[in-house]
C-alpha cells in the first residue's frame, strides 16, 4: 500500500543564507523580496517578535535594527539550487517525486520504506544543510497537515488511520490544507469546526450545500486521495517579469532599458525551458497612488510564428511600448509577459514552409546557451543598459552566489 509524503524545507530562504553563515545560527535574520520591498522569510527569531510576514520593510527597519537582525535580498540563483540539491536527495530514495514549490515536495512512499524516511531527513540535512519536516500521510491534505506538527516536533511524522481519525476531533478546519477564508466562513456557519464534524456529513450532502469542492475535501480527509502525485512537470501556461521603478520616470531611454531587460529574462526562461510563445504583452502602469493613477496601458500582439527569439521579442515589445507611451505621464511599473505557451517540439516547421531559424535564430540561440552554461547574464542585447546606475531591481542586502558561480566561491584560509 502507498502513503504520501511532504518534505518541507524550513524556512528555506533564511536556511540558505545561513548554509554559509554559520555566525547566523540562532540569530534573527529576514529576507526581502526581489526589489527589497517586503518580508517574504523570517527566521524563528523574527517570528516570535511578532513581525509579520509580507509587512513592508520601510516599517519595520528601525525595529529590526534594533534586534540586530541580519537582513538579505531575494538571492534566487543560491535558493533554486539548494532546492534542486535537495530534492535530488528525495528522488534517490523516493522517485514518484512531484515538486510543489521551491521548497516543498509530495512523494510516494510504500509502508516497507517508511523506515527510509528519517534517513532521507538526516541525510538532506547532513549533506546540504537544510533543516526539513516531512510528514506522511493516507492522501495529500492529511500529509500537509501531519507536516505541519512536524515542524513543530523537529522530528518525522507519520500518522496512521487509526492517529489520524483520533486526532481528527482536535483538527480545526482552519488548519486543513485547501480550506479558505471564504469556505471557512461557510463551514463555520453551518458549525462544522473540526475534521471530525465534516467528516458526519455525507458526500451528497456536503455537495449539495458546498459544492464539489467540499467533497474532495471530505474524501481527502478519510484518507481516500483525490489528488494524486505526479511526477512530470506541469507546463507553464505564461511567464511574467516585472518590477516597480523606484522612482516615476517618463525618460522614453531609460523605459526602453527596462523593457529590455525584461525580455531578456523571459525570453531566456522559454529558451531553457524548451517553449515557444504565440503572445507577447507588454503594460506600464504609473503609481497608483499618484494623480496619473488611471493613464496606464497594456498592450498584447499575436506572433504568427510562435517564437522564443530574444531579437524578435524586443523588436515586438519596443514597438508596443512607443504605441502605448505618453510623455508627460510619469511611469512606475513595467510589465513583459509571453503566454499562449507550446513546446518547441510540437512545431512542425516544415508544414508551413519556415525553418528552425524563424523560431530562434543562431545569434539568440548562441546567446542564452551561453548564459545557461555560465548562469549569469554576461551577454545581453546592446538595446538593454549595462549600467549598474540604471538597474532599477534593487538588490542592496544581496548574498554571495556561493554555489552558482566560480567569482563568489567561499575562501578558506589554513595557517
Amino acid at each position: 500500500m502507498k502513503r504520501i509524503g511532504v518534505l518541507d524545507c524550513n524556512n528555506f530562504f533564511v536556511s540558505c543564507e545561513r548554509l554559509l553563515r554559520p555566525d547566523l545560527q540562532n540569530k534573527p535574520v529576514i529576507v526581502l523580496s526581489g526589489n527589497d520591498g517586503c518580508v517574504v522569510a523570517r527566521s524563528k527569531e523574527i517570528k516570535d517578535k511578532g513581525i509579520p510576514m509580507g509587512v513592508p520593510y520601510f516599517q519595520i527597519k528601525d525595529t529590526i535594527k534594533e534586534m540586530g537582525a541580519v537582513v538579505f535580498s531575494s538571492n534566487f540563483a543560491l535558493y533554486r539550487d539548494v532546492s534542486r540539491r535537495v530534492f535530488e536527495v528525495l528522488r534517490t530514495e523516493f522517485p514518484s517525486l512531484e515538486q510543489y514549490s521551491i521548497d516543498e515536495a509530495f512523494f510516494y512512499i510504500d509502508n516497507d520504506d517508511l523506515d527510509k524516511v528519517e534517513m532521507v531527513r538526516k541525510k538532506i540535512e547532513h549533506w546540504i544543510g537544510v533543516p526539513v519536516s516531512i510528514g506522511v500521510a493516507e492522501s495529500k491534505t492529511q500529509a500537509k497537515y501531519v507536516n505541519s506538527v512536524a515542524k513543530k516536533t523537529g522530528l518525522v511524522e507519520v500518522w496512521s488511520k487509526e492517529r489520524w481519525d483520533n486526532e481528527s476531533v482536535r483538527i480545526k478546519l482552519t488548519d486543513v490544507w485547501g480550506v479558505g477564508k471564504s469556505l471557512a466562513t461557510s463551514f463555520k456557519n453551518e458549525n462544522l469546526i473540526y475534521v471530525s464534524d465534516l467528516l458526519s456529513w455525507s458526500s451528497r450532502s456536503l455537495h449539495e450545500k458546498f459544492g464539489i469542492t467540499a467533497v474532495r475535501l471530505r474524501s481527502e480527509l478519510i484518507g481516500a486521495p483525490f489528488f494524486s502525485i505526479s511526477d512530470k512537470n506541469q507546463e507553464k501556461k505564461s511567464i511574467m517579469s516585472s518590477n516597480s521603478l523606484p522612482h516615476p520616470t517618463n525618460e522614453i531611454a531609460t523605459l526602453e532599458s527596462e523593457f529590455c531587460r525584461h525580455v531578456h529574462a523571459v525570453a531566456q526562461d522559454l529558451f531553457v525551458s524548451g517553449l515557444l510563445a504565440e503572445k507577447l504583452k507588454v503594460a506600464l502602469y504609473p503609481s497608483r497612488f499618484s494623480d496619473f493613477s488611471g493613464y496606464g496601458f497594456s498592450l498584447e500582439t499575436k506572433f504568427d510564428i510562435p517564437t522564443n527569439d530574444i531579437f524578435i521579442l524586443t523588436k515586438e515589445a519596443l514597438r508596443l511600448f512607443k504605441r502605448g507611451f505618453r510623455q508627460k505621464v510619469p511611469y512606475k511599473r513595467v510589465v513583459v509577459v509571453v503566454s499562449d505557451l507550446v513546446r518547441v517540439e510540437h512545431i512542425s516547421v516544415n508544414l508551413f514552409g519556415y525553418s528552425n531559424s524563424d523560431i530562434t535564430n543562431d545569434v539568440s540561440r548562441l546567446l542564452f546557451s551561453i548564459n545557461e552554461k555560465h548562469r549569469t547574464n554576461l551577454l545581453r542585447l546592446a538595446t538593454q543598459s549595462i549600467d549598474k546606475n540604471t538597474n532599477f531591481v534593487q538588490k542592496r542586502y544581496l548574498s554571495p552566489k556561493y554555489t552558482t558561480s566560480w567569482t563568489d566561491l567561499k575562501i578558506v584560509k589554513a595557517k
